[in-house]
């Protein structure tokens, strides 16, 4: 179950945050998985081989644009910890920022998953609908990620 708090959405998945981490790093496969990515390039990779800077093509879900963002990863070994994101460029997008944080649930074997998002517009458009498209995709997302993640667990709870 999500739940979801203005822009904000947390989910428990059953996989650890190592797992969890991998599938939100992973984003040139984002439009395997996602409903509202279609195109990944990836611009620059950090020195300890994380994406960094990120061009997304959206062409479907309520905000169809090509937007870049600079990412920062501040993780644990464990896979704890934040990732967030922030607009770099786009036509359509005046803001955008966003965290994941992870957080370990179980002994390891489970993740607590917030993520956050806060976006505005080049476009006028009445504030509730603005905060309906970021639900929108913070639920989207979270779902999707959870279904995925758990996909890469084998049936005894291995990665």
């Amino acid at each position: 179950m999500v739940r979801t708090i203005g822009t904000s959405a947390t989910i428990e998945i059953a996989a650890p945050p190592g797992v969890v981490l991998d599938v939100i790093a992973d984003v040139e496969k984002y439009p395997r998985w996602t409903g509202t990515i279609s195109e990944v390039t990836i611009r620059n990779v950090e020195g300890d081989g994380w994406p960094d800077n990120v061009e997304f093509t959206s062409s479907r879900g309520p905000l169809k644009d090509t937007y870049t963002v600079d990412y920062d990863w501040d993780i644990h070994d464990d896979g704890t910890g934040q990732v967030t994101f922030t607009l770099v460029s786009s036509d359509l997008l005046s803001a955008l920022d966003g965290v994941f944080t992870l957080t370990s649930q179980d002994g390891g074997r489970a993740t607590e998953l917030t993520y956050e998002l806060a976006l505005d517009v080049n476009v006028p458009i009445l504030g509730l609908l603005k905060r309906r498209a970021e639900k929108a995709l913070v639920t989207s997302m979270v779902q999707q990620l959870k279904a995925h993640a758990e996909t890469r667990i084998s049936p005894r709870g291995h990665a």
